[in-house]
């Protein structure tokens, strides 16, 4: 299970993110020094619309 430090720990400072079992999050969860770390999937970015030719004089 992954987990992010909320505090300095024994095991990594804070915001660390650390992967460790179970048994050994729920403790950490409990004592206050890390929560459960879920990673986020980047946003997609949109294309972008081809900008519009714009005439001049000239054409």
């Amino acid at each position: 299970m992954q987990i992010e430090y909320i505090k300095n720990a024994p095991n990594g400072p804070k915001g660390m993110i650390d992967n460790v079992t179970g048994f050994e999050a729920n403790v950490l969860i409990k004592s206050g020094f890390a929560k459960a770390y879920e990673p986020t999937e980047p946003k997609a970015r949109s294309k972008s619309k081809p900008k519009a030719a714009t005439k001049t004089e000239d054409e």
